[in-house]
C-alpha cells in the first residue's frame, strides 16, 4: 500500500503523523507572503491548520486549484470559511480520511478524562 496516495487508504498512520517535520502554518505564511500570484497549490498531508489556510486564502487570491488531501488539522468548515473569498477557485481536493481520536492525544472533554483517571472509572469515557 502506498501511504502517500490518499486513494489507497482512509486512515492516516500514527507513525506518519508523528514523524512529519514541517510546520504547516509557517509554511502557509511563507507561501502567502512570497507567492501571492499562485494559481495551483498542493499541500498534501501538511500539518496546516485553519490559521494557515486562512493566511493562504487571504493572500493568494488567484488560486484556481487547491489540494488539501491528507491535511488532518483542517475541517470542512475551516475550508469553507477560508475559500469563500477565492473567486477563481475551480477545483479543491478536501481531506477524505478518518483519524482516530487517540492519535491526536486530545480529548473532547479533558477535565472528564482527568476525573476518570483519578477515580479509575469508565463513566466519562467517550
Amino acid at each position: 500500500m502506498n501511504w502517500l496516495d490518499p486513494s489507497q487508504h482512509v486512515i492516516v498512520p500514527t507513525e506518519y503523523l508523528n514523524a512529519c517535520p514541517q510546520d504547516g502554518d509557517s509554511d502557509a505564511a511563507a507561501i502567502g507572503k512570497f507567492m501571492p500570484q499562485l494559481l495551483h497549490l498542493e499541500l498534501r498531508f501538511s500539518k496546516l491548520s485553519a490559521k494557515g489556510l486562512a493566511l493562504i486564502s487571504e493572500r493568494c487570491l488567484n488560486l484556481e486549484y487547491l489540494d488539501l488531501s491528507g491535511c488532518a488539522n483542517v475541517t470542512s468548515r475551516d475550508i469553507a470559511n477560508a475559500t469563500s473569498n477565492l473567486k477563481n477557485l475551480i477545483n479543491i481536493k478536501k481531506p477524505n480520511f478518518y483519524i482516530p481520536r487517540s492519535v491526536f492525544h486530545t480529548d473532547r472533554y479533558g477535565h472528564w478524562r482527568l476525573y476518570d483517571e483519578r477515580f479509575q472509572t469508565d463513566v466519562f469515557r467517550i
